[in-house]
C-alpha cells in the first residue's frame, strides 16, 4: 500500500510563529554586537576600561611600545666646571655646574649639589669620581638620599666605594645604585678621604652624576 504525504502535511511541520520571533531576535543582537565591536570611536578604551593585568607582554606586538610613545623620560647627567678640594676627614658634598642632559628638570643651579626626583619611580642612580694624584689613606664615594654631607654617615649611603691609594694614588671610582624615589627625593655624592691633606677631584668626564627613570614606583 502507498502512503501519500500531502504537501499540506509537511508545510504543517515549519517553525512557530514564536520560533521565528526569537530567531529574528538573536539576529539582532548578535549584529549590534559585531556593529559594536568593529565600530568603537577612536580612543574609547583607555586605561579606566582595562582590568590590572589586561594587557601583558605576551599580548604587545614585538616594537610597538617605541620611546617616542613613552613621553618624557626623566633622565639626567651632569659633571664639575672645574677641579673641587676635598679636606682631609670631612664629608662633603660635591658641586656640578656642566649639565650634559636634563630631561625633566632633575638639576636646578640653584641646588648645584643634588638631583631630584620629578615623580615617584624606580630610579638607576650612579657617580663617578676621578681623584687627583695624592699618596695616603682611602678615598670614599657615596650616594646619599635625602641627607646633606655632613649628617650622611656611609651605613646611610645608598651606594657605597671605598678604596685605599695603597699603589694607586689617583684611583677612579663609580657607584651606582637602583632605588624607589618619591616626588621630590633628594640625592647627592658624598666624597671623603684621609690622606692628611686636602685632595682635589679632578674636572672631567669621569667625573660626574647621572640619574635616570627606569620604571613605575
Amino acid at each position: 500500500m502507498t502512503t501519500r504525504i500531502s504537501v499540506r502535511r509537511l508545510l504543517g511541520h515549519g517553525p512557530s510563529p514564536a520560533m521565528v520571533v526569537a530567531c529574528i531576535a538573536l539576529a539582532i543582537a548578535l549584529g549590534g554586537t559585531s556593529y559594536a565591536a568593529l565600530r568603537l570611536p577612536a580612543n574609547s578604551v583607555g586605561t579606566k576600561q582595562l582590568k590590572d593585568g589586561a594587557v601583558t607582554e605576551q599580548k604587545v606586538k614585538a616594537g610597538a611600545v617605541t620611546p617616542a610613545k613613552l613621553g618624557t623620560i626623566p633622565q639626567v647627567r651632569v659633571e664639575i666646571g672645574s677641579a673641587q678640594s676635598i679636606p682631609t676627614d670631612t664629608a662633603t658634598g660635591l658641586t656640578w655646574s656642566t649639565v650634559g642632559y636634563d630631561t625633566a628638570g632633575l638639576f636646578k643651579a640653584a641646588n648645584p649639589d643634588q638631583l631630584t626626583a620629578p615623580i615617584a619611580a624606580v630610579y638607576a642612580i650612579e657617580a663617578g669620581v676621578r681623584w687627583a694624584q695624592q699618596p695616603g689613606g682611602y678615598r670614599l664615594v657615596g650616594i646619599c638620599l635625602n641627607q646633606v654631607a655632613a649628617s650622611c654617615s656611609k651605613a646611610e649611603n645608598i651606594a657605597l666605594s671605598q678604596h685605599s691609594t695603597s699603589g694607586n694614588p689617583a684611583p677612579k671610582e663609580s657607584v651606582s645604585t637602583q632605588v624607589r624615589l618619591a616626588a621630590g627625593d633628594v640625592v647627592r655624592v658624598v666624597v671623603a678621604q684621609d690622606s692628611g691633606a686636602s685632595v682635589a677631584i679632578d674636572a672631567s668626564p669621569g667625573t660626574h652624576f647621572a640619574m635616570s627613570w627606569i620604571g613605575r614606583g
